[in-house]
């Protein structure tokens, strides 16, 4: 049973850094991101297990702070990003805390934390 959890918990954890791949890759757009993006952060952020993840858990919580400024609107208002300005702020911090990297086939976690 320990296992079976243990994979659950990763796999959960993939979810939305594959959303985060699929998103700076230009696989999917802002639109198919951000909404399902914030959806997923809100039970990561309820799970105690996974809070505890630490640099993973600061750099999806920080993702779920942009993707939650996103607007389609055509007329971005100050404080709001459009979808070039979301999706270079998430590759810069990707950068900065060097949580995973793209590859032909999808993405390699790097860091879960410190």
């Amino acid at each position: 049973m320990q296992f079976f959890l243990e994979g659950y918990r990763i796999m959960i954890r993939s979810i939305p850094v594959c959303l985060i791949a699929l998103f700076i890759s230009g696989r999917i757009t802002a639109v198919e991101f951000a909404n399902p993006y914030v959806h997923i952060w809100y039970y990561e952020a309820s799970d105690s297990v996974l809070r505890d993840e630490g640099l993973l858990m600061d750099f999806l919580s920080q993702v779920f702070i942009l993707a939650d400024s996103y607007s389609d609107d055509p007329t971005v208002e100050f404080g709001e990003l459009n979808e070039e300005q979301l999706r270079q702020e998430i590759i810069d911090l990707n950068e900065s805390m060097g949580i995973f990297k793209l590859t032909t086939t999808g993405f390699e976690i790097l860091k879960v934390s410190d």
